[in-house]
């Protein structure tokens, strides 16, 4: 498990997230490397930099400390339109666009210039890594990293990203040593306390995965993602009422979090509360389609609330609701599979056969999988 779901995903990323635990998007403001390159020719200031390019850089490095990634990369543009050798200006805008999330391809081609330019650049090596890990490319990604520890053994998003690159690949164990060593250099970063909490969580070490999560939480007591985490962690724990406590706090800290709502109301499920289940789900509804990027969430927050309509006797809106899921996301089977219980209890036989086929021929969880085949056989007889 990673970050509400998300090795590429294990799920969308909430305002309190600084990094996704799965694909490693950045959220917050990470290291530049505040040095200019001086000109090779040209008038020069007292550091040895034409005056535009200082101020330029100077703003840039600025506007990065600032939280305003944006502005950095205008401002680091800047240099490089005076100077298109800049490495240093190259790496640090590549930062930049990392943390402004959704430019992979700016930042491995900064990152390629500035290697290319600079190649003990231990930095862009590993930035370049977290690009191409988000990509899908993970040998190259690998190797990035690997490049990046060998030129820095103190680097420490060398063996963070090296570790997020193991952790996509399922090398749970590898992507815990490497979490280690970050730690071990850092030892209260908010982020590697997290990932190595998720690597946890896959491996089914739930009790020192909640360790983590502590420690994420007493390092950023003000951050919702750790909360959040930790909950999940404690609802599978079948601490149902110290999960739900952690949801409270989340939320505080983060109203707007559908994802949030959505995982509360599914530990209101579980202790059969289902007025206060069903609130959740409208509520993660409501919030996921207000957000750009909330088409998982929304999905996931529909057919746990037609879940809760069928077991309360509103079957059509039950049924509703599944058809809006797979409007969204017409490959999510468990949409179909829910839809296909409650036609079967409409004695729709018909709409249930189908929507069985369509979870036969998903790569859905084992369980449900042959739940759907057995109620398949049923139907057909």
């Amino acid at each position: 498990m990673s970050h509400a779901v998300c090795p590429s995903c294990h799920g969308p990323i909430g305002a309190g997230d600084r990094f996704c635990g799965s694909c490693g998007k950045p959220v917050a403001p990470g290291s530049v490397d505040a040095q200019p390159v001086p000109p090779s020719s040209g008038a020069t200031s007292a550091s040895g930099m034409p005056p535009i390019v200082e101020e330029a850089f100077e703003c840039g490095v600025a506007a990065v400390l600032q939280g305003d990634p944006a502005t950095a990369v205008r401002e680091f543009s800047r240099v490089l339109q005076q100077q298109p050798g800049n490495a240093r200006a190259l790496a640090n805008r590549a930062t930049c666009y990392l943390l402004m999330g959704g430019h992979d391809e700016e930042v491995i081609r900064d990152c390629s210039d500035a290697i290319r330019l600079n190649p003990p650049d231990a930095l862009a090596w590993a930035n370049r890594g977290l690009a191409r890990c988000r990509q899908g490319d993970l040998p190259s990604a690998l190797a990035d990293c690997n490049r990046a520890a060998e030129l820095d053994s103190e680097l420490v998003d060398a063996f963070r990203y090296r570790g997020l690159v193991h952790s996509v690949s399922e090398e749970y164990a590898e992507a815990i040593a490497d979490y280690d060593r970050a730690l071990r250099l850092q030892p209260d970063d908010y982020d590697t306390h997290c990932w190595r909490g998720d690597a946890l969580v896959a491996l089914g070490d739930l009790k020192r995965a909640a360790r983590e999560y502590d420690e994420a939480i007493r390092i950023e007591p003000g951050n919702a993602a750790a909360y959040r985490y930790r909950a999940n962690v404690r609802r599978q724990q079948g601490k149902l009422r110290k999960a739900v406590h952690d949801f409270d706090e989340a939320i505080r800290l983060e109203p707007d979090a559908a994802e949030s709502f959505n995982d509360r109301g599914l530990v209101h499920m579980d202790q059969q509360e289902m007025e206060s289940a069903l609130s959740d789900f409208d509520k993660a509804v409501q919030l996921a389609g207000r957000m750009p990027d909330g088409e998982e969430i929304e999905v996931r927050a529909l057919v746990n609330r037609a879940v809760i309509s069928g077991e309360t006797g509103n079957d059509r809106g039950a049924i509703a609701d599944c058809n809006r899921a797979l409007e969204i996301d017409p490959s999510y089977s468990e949409a179909s599979y829910v839809r296909g219980i409650l036609s079967q209890q409409l004695g729709d036989r018909q709409a249930a056969i189908t929507d069985f086929r369509q979870v036969l021929e998903s790569d859905m969880v084992a369980h449900l999988h042959e739940d759907a085949a057995a109620r398949l056989r049923e139907l057909s007889r």
